[in-house]
């Protein structure tokens, strides 16, 4: 195959064709070349679909990083089914709704889910990756049986409007939302970023975010679009900085993605200082604000490096960047989410009038051919709106984000729609406070979220990190009596040593405002 691929499965099939012994993907010690990715793919994918898995099912992932991660995500897309990344560390109950939502019948699993496995209460066909277990009633297949079956390309009908994954994201409602992206809508997306930031054959990839968080799809299918290697980091590394830092300069990694706090941890425990990083090109950052004093002692310990804030929500996957080269274009007045790529049309509108003109300060909607179908289930159709351009009809997605467009065109990011409340009568951004309370010398890191007041109504609450031992609640306070007005002020901050988070490495805010 040397024409561009349009199915997610047929990357590897060019990629094994062009560069058969070029490592693929890297996890501890071990490696899989393309051409190894191919031929396991396959011989996964012929198993899916003589136990009966047959195009447009849906197969769960149920596993950690491991080198069969990729051969599940590809096997699964060359059956013609689309793949579900379940949340390892999801309690038993979540998974189950999940599993039974999206009607999955075969998961891909491992060894170290069987504590798990057995607890569920659903009906499976089979679970891949396990040797036979009495005590489970559904089949297992290990391994070594997948890899004695034929590699021969499958023979399964497929399009680019197929569904291709489905990645579950918290809901407002308390169910989670499955996103539905199409083979289509994540090539778009790998294709983009694949040329945005310049990716190669010599590039070695990061991939810090699980298989269920939305960066992943940069890692699995811009990465191996362009020939790049990728290393998972493994949990074991994940958890602490120094392994992090080392990992960076043993495996020569040139681009790195990840949500912040991987990266300020390495910054807050000094694990970078002296270090060879001149390999690493690139470094993008996204699903949280960055502090901009984190941002320039970053681009100082990178010298090499374009950092790049990387916006957009999991259903459109990215649509905006902005890019750093040197510390001293980092400003404490905001860092900018950047003008739409290319590649996206952004409209800023007053959020009660989305179908009204543009404003400058507003909600953020995105049409881009990365965007998302809809959600499993049809549910919440509300979120698109369709808006008459050019004579014709074109399709929005409603981000819920709020954004203030200067005079360029730049985006710069205010807030969630949600995050919005009225505080003794004042319209106030939680985000906005957030901002201006890690702006502060005293903090390392900082959650802002909102509790019931005894008079039902919503007090605003902190919890902070402090970056030393003399940082107390009172100074904290003084400090934001000049930079907040009244209604802004938390009426209670929290010292704390460490913030719950969620399994993608963002802040659990609803975690916080419960304990």
């Amino acid at each position: 195959m040397t024409a561009e691929p349009r199915l997610l499965h047929e990357i590897i099939e060019r990629a094994a064709l062009r560069c058969p012994q070029h490592a693929a993907f890297r996890c501890r010690d071990e490696l899989l070349t393309y051409g190894n990715l191919l031929a396991r793919s396959r011989q996964l994918a012929n198993l899916l679909l003589d136990i009966g898995v047959k195009p447009g099912d849906r197969v769960g992932i149920f596993a950690g990083k491991t080198i069969e991660l990729p051969v599940a995500v590809f096997g699964i897309l060359a059956a013609g089914a689309a793949y579900v990344p379940l949340d390892p560390s999801a309690p038993v109950s979540r998974i189950e709704s999940m599993i039974s939502d999206c009607g999955i019948r075969v998961l891909v699993s491992e060894p170290n889910r069987l504590r798990s496995l057995r607890q569920l209460e659903v009906e499976l066909t089979a679970v891949i990756g396990l040797e036979e277990a009495a005590d489970l009633q559904s089949r297992c297949i290990g391994w070594k049986d997948v890899y004695a079956l034929s590699a021969d390309l499958p023979s399964v009908t497929a399009d680019s409007d197929s569904l291709a994954y489905v990645i579950y994201t918290s809901g407002s409602t308390g169910k989670p939302k499955g996103i539905m992206h199409t083979h289509s809508s994540a090539m778009a997306f790998a294709r983009a970023a694949a040329v945005t930031y310049g990716l190669s054959g010599e590039d070695r990839l990061s991939n810090f975010p699980p298989l269920h968080f939305d960066q992943s799809i940069f890692d699995f299918f811009s990465g191996p679009l362009a020939g790049a290697s990728t290393v998972l980091i493994t949990e074991d590394v994940m958890r602490f900085p120094a392994n992090l830092a080392d990992l960076i300069e043993r495996a020569r990694l040139t681009v790195w993605y990840s949500v912040p706090m991987p990266l300020t941890r390495m910054l807050l425990d000094g694990v970078l200082e002296g270090r060879d990083l001149s390999s690493v090109r690139w470094i993008l950052y996204g699903g949280e604000a960055y502090p901009p004093k984190y941002l320039r002692e970053l681009l100082r310990l990178f010298p090499s490096a374009t950092i790049s804030n990387v916006y957009g929500p999991a259903e459109t996957n990215q649509c905006t960047y902005f890019n750093f080269s040197r510390p001293d274009e980092v400003d404490d007045c905001g860092v900018p989410i950047g003008p739409p790529w290319k590649w996206a049309k952004a409209k800023v509108v007053d959020p009660d009038h989305v179908r009204g003109p543009a404003v400058r300060e507003g909600e953020l909607l995105v049409h881009s051919p990365t965007m998302m179908t809809g959600y499993w289930g049809g549910r919440f159709p509300e979120v698109f709106v369709d808006i008459v351009e050019h004579g014709g009809v074109c399709r929005y997605y409603r981000t819920g984000d709020l954004v203030r467009v200067d005079d360029d065109g730049c985006l710069f990011f205010l807030g969630r729609r949600d995050r919005m409340i009225k505080s003794r009568g004042q319209r106030v951004e939680l985000d906005e406070v957030e901002s201006v309370l890690n702006g502060l010398d005293q903090v390392s890191e900082v959650a802002v979220f909102t509790s019931s007041g005894d008079d039902g109504s919503l007090e605003i609450h902190a919890a902070a990190i402090p970056t030393d031992d003399s940082v107390t609640i009172r100074s904290i306070a003084l400090s934001l009596r000049s930079l907040l007005p009244p209604a802004a002020i938390p009426v209670q901050i929290r010292l704390v040593e460490s913030f719950p988070r969620t399994t993608s490495g963002k802040i659990d805010r609803a975690a916080l405002s419960r304990s």
